[in-house]
């Protein structure tokens, strides 16, 4: 998101924009998707750009910028603004709360973005980001547990990958080496066997080799290679075990420039082709032990000159310049005798050296040298030690920070601040054409971007930041959700849909979170676990308004029930929750009281009741009792306790139990029986029960993997695997009716998943290796079919399939309207609803259907008010809609 200029002003009439734009849609074949309420307006005084005196951020693919920033509700946690449509969005909250992560040290890796941050259960490790919240990953708990790796010195490398010190815990700090994923991260060497490791620090690559610094008790710190001849000491530059301590590691061509010490010289420049005898002093610029202490190597082609501040005794620290022949000489005298000037840093712009001093605290100058004159370009602070960092040369000019930022083409005329209020903390990075910065500016602090032209653009608004909705439920009155309102923390919200308001619900005052979950329609009310200090993590229920809003305690005082999984039977409302004598088991809620009973199994503890499902008046779920283990259980509006049913007579069990889904009033599920208790088939196969008896499912070969069942459409759809097809599509309607599909030609998996049903059909998302990953459908009497959104192998990816009626709504992206919603039929695909009108995306989340009300509700992103929450009306679609709109469905032989 950007607005031009330093002034938000425009954002009142950039809201009437958007309101004008979706009253256009609704003019076109989409539906008009509406703002539901902007839950979070106000945003949060602690909101901004963390980057800022902080991490160095990165641009991947010249486009999507990744960073640190704190929205004020989530701590400091990576970040990606998408340079093409202006789309901002927090990756994860990795370390869940308002504590952050902390991200630091990013740099790019292939097509992933690597960084270190912290969470209390891995410490701070190494993670990695594609620039999509999925995509954001914990790589590898390098030392596992909560103690961290101390990962440091992490830089980009060859073959798309970083290198790093990292410590493992056992091997001391050592070289490791990652692509961005788990299987692509090691330890690369232990170059110093136990616990206290080599500490590898400074890698720079030239070429095939891999130069850096480390220590061994031999021979202290010093410079080292790695390259296809192996790994090893460059040279002893400080013999024996004395340290060298190598640094300002500096690429030269072919050739490392850099700092070494060594007691017969001091501290002066070397330079090392990677062999021990082309590792010499390069210039010993002051005489005797105590070394000229040369800082800030700076190479220029042009001039064929390597320049670097140094004091040589006499003229105090000054600019110096070194040819390749080892001629050292002095290039700038600014203050006189021997106090010297503060050099604070150089770069090369054309013809010219440009560099900054500080000559007797008198404040920071811009100098220029051209090989044969030092000009003064611009004092550009008047009073006081001036300090300048920052540098980097784009668009034929240099810029930097100093009490703002500032650009400069070598010229004073053409020197001057492009911001006052700039604050580049992590650096300037360039992307998509332009320059990023942060900058501080009316009590906020933002990312910018200076465009070639000169033009400064905001790109992002964290203090008008998004509530991030989600887990809809629904009610005749209106629907429930939870979003962060800033001031309010994560919270519950609730509708008046007759009225067309909502209420932030409060539960935990101030910016505490409640972080309602499981919200369910019951009573009139809505039902759901959330915290509070004095409650801990309980069971409430509200009507939407404060006094309406209440606690009704499983457990008295804040020992935290923790209850989930709530599912209504009939008049009742079922739950699994902790109870601190019997630990996890089974509730049931009933009257308007209500009246709430424990429903425990033979007064043992710990039914742990897991995957709650209705069918046939009875309430079945997979639970573990002491004198049973792992067993189907079930119970009914009458009953006083779980009933166990046997799936294997006797005291055995089976070894788990999953996937539980209803159709055709039975439940059916996925159990794993030892071979020697199953008729020597053993492993995973599908079962159902009426609630009576249970029985085996037809029987899968021991490898097959039966998984993910979904009821409805004419029987029960699960995935199974064999050699020859992989894992593909099987049904089943009370006998194993065998596979439906081989999308994948051969052994290849076309890794079906989002599989739904809506009304008669089966909707899946799958990849034949052929047309990416697209929307298939299936029915009843086996006709597949697949909906091509994008032409070729690149696929749409649809996700988030939600069923509504006869259709299914998700989102994908068509490669023209960027992620949105859409809708299918029997008969094809069609955009419903774009939130971000043309080529951004609206990326609707937390996709939820209100049959109540004919209409769809879902998080989304839109230009000025960010995520919140949007609705779209579904009725013109419920009996199907115009094949001629649509991306038609293809029949699949």
């Amino acid at each position: 998101m950007r607005f031009e200029g330093k002034s938000a002003v425009a954002r009142a009439f950039g809201r009437g924009l958007f309101a004008l734009a979706c009253a256009a849609l609704a003019t076109g074949a989409m539906a008009a998707p509406r703002l539901l309420g902007n839950v979070n307006a106000l945003g949060n005084p602690d909101a901004g750009f963390r980057s800022i005196g902080s991490a160095p951020p990165v641009v991947l693919a010249n486009r999507y910028y990744v960073f640190a920033a704190d929205d004020g509700a989530f701590g400091s946690e990576p970040w990606v603004l998408d340079l093409v449509n202006g789309l901002t969005r927090r990756l994860g909250d990795l370390n869940p709360g308002n504590a952050g992560s902390s991200p630091s040290d990013f740099a790019v890796a292939g097509t992933r973005v690597v960084f270190t941050a912290f969470t209390p259960e891995s410490g701070r490790e190494l993670w990695a980001t594609d620039g999509t919240p999925a995509g954001t990953v914990l790589v590898a708990d390098i030392h596992p547990g909560p103690a961290s790796a101390l990962i440091a010195a992490l830089a980009p490398t060859t073959n798309n990958r970083v290198v790093f010190a990292a410590n493992d815990g056992s091997s001391g700090s050592e070289i490791w080496l990652s692509d961005g994923t788990t299987a692509g991260t090691a330890l690369a060497y232990d170059l110093v066997p136990g616990a206290n490791g080599s500490s590898p620090s400074q890698f720079t690559t030239i070429g095939a080799r891999l130069f850096f610094t480390a220590y061994n008790d031999a021979q202290g710190r010093e410079l080292w290679l790695w390259d296809v001849n192996g790994i090893g000491v460059v040279a002893d530059i400080a013999p024996g075990t004395a340290s060298s301590s190598p640094n300002e590691l500096t690429a030269v061509g072919s050739s490392l420039v850099f700092r070494a010490c060594r007691p017969s010289e001091g501290c002066e420049p070397w330079r090392s082709d990677g062999t021990a005898a082309g590792t010499t002093l390069f210039a010993d610029i002051r005489t005797g032990s105590t070394g000229s202490d040369p800082f800030h190597f700076t190479w220029h082609a042009g001039l064929a000159r390597l320049f670097f501040d140094a004091d040589d005794g006499v003229n105090g620290r000054e600019l110096w310049q070194l040819t390749s022949a080892g001629v050292a000489t002095r290039v700038s005298n600014l203050v006189s005798g021997s106090g010297g000037s503060d050099f604070q840093g150089s770069a090369v712009l054309g013809a010219k050296l440009l560099f900054v001093a500080d000559a007797n605290l008198a404040g920071a100058r811009l100098y220029s040298w051209d090989g044969a004159t030092v000009t003064l370009v611009k004092i550009l602070s008047t009073a006081g030690a001036g300090f300048v960092d920052h540098f980097l040369v784009w668009n034929g000019r240099l810029h930097f920070e100093e009490l703002g930022c500032w650009s400069s083409d070598g010229t004073a005329a053409g020197t001057s601040v492009w911001d006052a209020d700039c604050g580049a903390g992590g650096g300037f990075v360039v992307g998509a054409g332009r320059l990023l910065y942060g900058s501080y500016g009316d009590f906020e602090r933002e990312i910018w971007s200076l465009s070639t032209t000169g033009a400064i653009v905001k790109e992002s608004e964290f203090s008008d930041f998004s509530s991030n909705p989600d887990r809809f439920a629904f009610r005749p009155a209106g629907a429930a959700f939870r979003a962060n309102g800033g001031s309010t923390g994560a919270e519950l919200v609730v509708e008046n849909a007759a009225a067309g308001t909502w209420n932030v619900v409060d539960i935990a005052p101030g910016a505490d979170d409640s972080d309602p979950d499981g919200m369910t329609a019951w009573q009139g009310a809505f039902w759901f676990a959330a915290r509070t200090a004095t409650t801990g993590t309980d069971l409430w229920r509200s009507d939407g308004s404060v006094p309406g809003t209440q606690a009704v305690e499983l457990a008295v005082g804040n020992d935290s029930p923790y209850p989930q999984e709530l599912t209504r039977l009939g008049n009742d409302l079922y739950l699994s929750a902790y109870d601190y004598s019997l630990g996890q088991q089974l509730y049931r809620l009933t009257g308007n009281g209500p009246t709430i009973d424990l429903l425990d199994y033979a007064g043992e503890y710990g039914l742990s009741p897991w995957g709650l499902v209705t069918a046939n008046g009875r309430l079945f779920f997979a639970g573990e009792s002491d004198s049973r283990g792992t067993e189907l259980f079930v119970v009914d509006a009458t009953a006083t306790a779980p009933t166990p049913i046997e799936i294997i007579p006797g005291v055995e069990s089976p070894e788990f139990i999953d996937d539980l889904v209803s159709w055709n009033n039975a439940a059916w599920f996925v159990a794993r029986i030892e071979p020697a208790l199953a008729g020597g088939l053993g492993t995973d196969q599908v079962y159902r029960s009426d609630g009576v008896s249970v029985a085996r499912v037809g029987s899968l070969a021991e490898n097959a993997d039966p998984r993910n069942l979904v009821g409805g459409a004419g029987g029960v759809w699960f995935l199974a695997y064999e050699a020859a097809t992989g894992s593909e599509l099987w049904r089943t309607d009370g006998s194993i009716s065998g596979r439906v599909t081989d999308l994948a030609a051969g052994s290849s998996d076309p890794d079906i998943g989002e599989m739904t049903v809506a009304g008669d059909r089966l909707y899946f998302v799958a990849d034949d290796g052929i047309n990416g990953y697209e929307l298939w459908t299936i029915d009843a009497a086996l006709t597949l079919k697949r909906a091509d959104l994008v032409a070729g192998n690149n696929g749409s990816n649809p996700r988030d399939l939600v069923a509504i009626g006869q259709q299914v709504v998700f989102s994908a992206d068509d490669g023209v309207h960027g992620r949105e919603l859409w809708i299918a039929d029997a008969s094809g695909a069609r955009l419903l609803a774009e939130t971000w009108p043309g080529v951004g995306s609206g990326a609707p989340e937390s996709i939820a259907a209100d049959a109540f009300h004919d209409r769809v509700l879902y998080s989304a992103v839109a230009p000025l008010v960010w995520r919140e929450p949007f609705e779209v009306d579904v009725p013109l679609f419920k009996n199907g809609f115009d094949a001629s709109d649509a991306v038609p469905f293809v029949l699949v032989p």
